[in-house]
């Protein structure tokens, strides 16, 4: 008998002390068998009780043979192989239908549980189906929970085991078997109905398949979640679909690269070590690099990660005129490359070479112009900012900001500063400004924000009307995610004239530095401008 026209044909099956022969449906046949068995008798001494044996056939035979074949073999017809420890040994597809005598059998010994005095075998294998409760008038046993019970003896359960976990492991053992030994004969029949041309682990469920099969499948899950291969030589696991390297979760490489070589195989050397040349190989990159106004060649660039490649290149190009110049190239360069990555694996977007060095010399463009449009704006080296503020000279790229926090009627809640503190531009100090903002709201248990800037651009870029510049991307990603942590804010423009407390607090870290904060009572030097924001007359 074979399960499909491809697969090997089987002769019996065996299975513990009980066997299962087929044949054909003929005389001659059934002829054969009966001579087989007694010779079995005449050789091993044992004899065959033909009383719990039967004769099972297939849908397309007649009545006729039905009929004859049990009498030539002088066994029983019976429609099924019948039951095997207490289940119907011919499954079918319906679940039910198998399992329905069993429950049956259970809701009566159930039902009738408090007129019978069971063995501590039988009351242990109902526990562990149910647990019931008696009335007051009948006797039974109090609720449990399945956490407890399920707990072993040593710590105070009944050892019951956790029968959908265990289902599973059982279901996980026999996939595992299945990979680990593809020549044994269930592994075979398998593979020939349900994974001709493919793997266990790709076979997928399909039409009109059994709920064996199915079941099988779902500890297929289990094992996925932690199984990977042990390289070898390879030639056997694909570079980007098989969970092969030692990281975690997906144990997959991240890069989807078009020049990846599609097995591992290509990965390794004849001596089994790894081909670094073609593992560090990236034909973008060598493209990239080239076509940019520095024109790097990364074949000689020194190094196996990223921090010894950088510290080769600090020390080759650090000494050079324009170092500075050459290194905020460099450094534009990885950002794009990076930015190229994240459309591949996310937006599943390819970005050619020529593309992302027309996106580079925007982003340069950006930053040229940013450095332009903002200067140092007096002697004492402040901006004001309306609620924030920041100080920043255009010739050290040092600077300072800081926030003051006022209730709806202008009364004073805190004000922080940071100074002495590096920014590329008086436009990116602006945004850490607003970022120390959101902070200190959040810190402080605020729930409801309405912050003031006087960069009008700053304001548009997070509310999302203008594209942020590459110098941005990263302190705007800041403030969406920590302004989620409050029920409402507002981020609007305002005037710099109309916030003389902030210009002040901008003044004082410029010139002194640190981190500084005040809650609740203001510092002497800042009273009487709050004082006349809110019309006080009062003066210190």
């Amino acid at each position: 008998m074979a399960v499909t026209p491809s697969a090997e044909p089987l002769s019996h099956v065996f299975f513990a002390d009980d066997s299962v022969l087929f044949c054909r449906a003929k005389e001659n046949e059934a002829y054969n068998v009966k001579y087989l068995l007694q010779r079995y008798v005449e050789g091993s001494g044992q004899f065959i009780n033909l009383d719990k044996s039967s004769v099972h056939f297939s849908v397309g035979c007649s009545k006729g043979l039905k009929s004859t074949l049990p009498q030539i073999l002088g066994i029983k017809h019976q429609e099924g192989f019948g039951k095997y420890v207490g289940i119907q040994a011919d499954f079918g597809a319906s679940k039910k239908k198998v399992f329905e005598e069993v429950r049956n059998k259970l809701d009566e010994r159930i039902n009738g549980w408090a007129e019978q005095f069971l063995s501590v075998a039988g009351n242990r294998a109902n526990y562990s189906a149910f647990l019931v409760e008696g009335s007051e008038d009948e006797k039974g046993c109090s609720l449990a929970c399945l956490e407890k019970v399920a707990q072993r003896k040593i710590s105070g359960g009944l050892g019951f085991k956790a029968v959908i976990e265990f289902n599973l492991a059982m279901l996980a053992k026999v996939g595992w078997r299945l990979i680990c030994a593809p020549e044994s004969l269930l592994a075979k029949v398998l593979k020939a109905m349900y994974y001709p041309n493919s793997s266990f682990l790709e076979a997928s469920v399909g039409r009109g398949t059994s709920w064996g099969w199915k079941g099988i499948l779902q500890g297929r899950k289990i094992l996925k979640s932690g199984i990977r291969w042990r390289v070898s030589d390879g030639s056997n696991i694909r570079v980007i679909e098989d969970p092969w390297l030692p990281t975690p979760r997906t144990f997959r490489p991240l890069s989807r690269h078009p020049e990846m070589p599609q097995m591992v195989a290509k990965l390794v050397s004849i001596d089994e070590t790894w081909e670094r040349e073609i593992i560090q190989r990236c034909s973008f990159a060598r493209v990239f690099w080239f076509g940019s106004p520095i024109q790097l060649d990364v074949n000689v660039v020194v190094g196996d990660d990223f921090m010894q490649c950088w510290i080769w290149l600090c020390a080759k190009y650090g000494k050079l005129e324009e170092a500075s110049t050459f290194m905020r190239w460099v450094v534009c360069g990885l950002w794009r490359i990076w930015k190229c990555r994240n459309s591949v694996v996310f937006g599943k977007v390819v970005v050619e070479p020529n593309v992302a060095l027309q996106l580079l010399w925007q982003q340069w463009k950006e930053i040229v112009e940013s450095d332009k449009d903002f200067f140092f704006d007096n002697s004492s080296g402040c901006i004001g900012d309306g609620t924030i503020v920041n100080g920043w000279c255009n010739r050290t790229s040092v600077g300072g900001y800081g926030w003051v926090a006022r209730d709806f009627a202008g009364i004073f809640k805190g004000v922080g500063c940071v100074g002495k503190v590096f920014c590329a531009s008086s436009f990116m100090a602006k945004a850490a400004a607003l970022r120390l903002a959101v902070m200190a709201a959040v810190d402080r248990g605020f729930t409801i924000v309405h912050v003031e800037t006087n960069s009008k651009v700053l304001v548009d870029m997070v509310h999302g009307k203008l594209q942020p510049d590459a110098t941005m991307e990263a302190i705007l990603w800041d403030i969406n995610l920590i302004q989620q942590q409050l029920c409402y804010i507002e981020v609007s423009y305002t005037p710099r004239a109309c916030n003389e407390a902030v210009h002040l607090v901008a003044s004082y870290v410029t010139r002194v530095g640190g981190a500084h904060s005040w809650d609740e009572f203001e510092p002497e030097w800042l009273f009487n401008t709050l004082a006349s924001d809110v019309n006080i007359s009062i003066r210190i």
